[in-house]
């Protein structure tokens, strides 16, 4: 029980043991010494009354404090504070704080500083062109379409070029080669640029709409100059697979190709840690008998150049590596 006044009667007084540190003694405050702690005002007014005025709250902090250094005991009466222990324990809180300001201060007060920007150094020369054939089992025949794997030969006469060619992931507008730094570490990015697409009420399956959209895929140098020696070598009829755990995406339907967005997307990637659940993209090409280039734009399903595939003369493929 609280040392205040209930309905106009004083109440019984309570010892409040004062903290020290442990070679100085516990000795209580006076009644006095507790209103002279808070302006002359009984904090504890206002405790037990059923209507708690607002004077109460605002001297919340000051109760709190005060309190905290005192033991709440009713087997002695009330002493003068040990002034000695009051200073020591008052010098402690005041040290620690200002010990605590002094490394927040330093902690925030550090120099900003924005993550250096990447830049493309060299450019490829494109690939616009490449025929992509495609087995139609139906039919028993290989169905050909310009820079689009599809094997439905009845949209041969189908106007719509954008619309058929964002129906199918093998499709490609133009593809070509940048060369940038990370770290110190030189990195080749196949830029493809091609149609995509979705619809406005998916649910319903309406309103299908294109866009152009760039993915990025990103090689090591070793990686990529596989690419290099493949080309001139002069084993025909094998299979080159470049691997990669790096890919971005630039642009949507409300958004066009951006460098500068592509670059920070990059950057991104390349500091994002790798798992063992991330996806690998794999770059399959093969060159023919009659030199002729057949690849797959990157992907992560299984390729199968019996059935389909998009094929280019090595001249042409070769626009990859040759470098502005």
């Amino acid at each position: 029980m609280f040392f205040g006044e209930v309905g106009g009667i004083r109440s019984p007084p309570l010892t409040v043991w004062w903290y020290t540190t442990p070679s100085l003694p516990r000795i209580p405050p006076t009644y006095t010494d507790i209103l002279t702690c808070f302006g002359g005002v009984n904090p504890f007014y206002q405790v037990y009354t059923p209507y708690p005025q607002k004077k109460f709250w605002k001297n919340f902090w000051k109760i709190w404090i005060f309190c905290s250094m005192f033991v709440v005991s009713n087997k002695r009466g009330f002493r003068k504070p040990n002034r000695v222990g009051v200073k020591i324990y008052f010098m402690k809180k005041l040290i620690i704080s200002t010990l605590l300001m002094f490394f927040c201060v330093i902690s925030y007060s550090q120099e900003r500083v924005n993550r250096k920007k990447l830049m493309f150094d060299s450019t490829s020369s494109k690939i616009t062109s490449s025929t992509g054939w495609s087995y139609n089992t139906t039919l028993g025949e290989w169905v050909d379409y310009q820079n689009l794997m599809c094997p439905e030969k009845s949209w041969k006469n189908f106007e719509g070029e954008k619309y058929l060619m964002s129906q199918f992931y093998q499709n490609f507008i133009s593809i070509h080669t940048k060369t940038l730094d990370f770290n110190g570490t030189q990195y080749y990015a196949v830029l493809v640029e091609k149609w995509s697409g979705q619809y406005k009420y998916p649910s319903i399956k309406e309103d299908w709409y294109e866009y152009k959209i760039v993915v990025c895929y990103l090689f090591s140098t070793a990686e990529f100059l596989k690419l290099r020696d493949f080309i001139y070598s002069p084993t025909n009829g094998s299979v080159l697979e470049l691997k990669t755990m790096n890919s971005v995406k630039v642009g949507n339907s409300y958004e066009e190709y951006d460098e500068s967005v592509l670059l920070d997307l990059i950057q991104n990637e390349l500091i994002r840690e790798k798992t063992k659940y991330s996806s690998t993209y794999i770059f399959p090409i093969m060159k023919t008998k009659n030199n002729e280039i057949r690849f797959y734009l990157p992907q992560t399903t299984k390729y199968e150049f019996e059935k389909r595939y998009f094929e280019t003369n090595i001249t042409s493929f070769s626009n990859l590596i040759n470098f502005k």
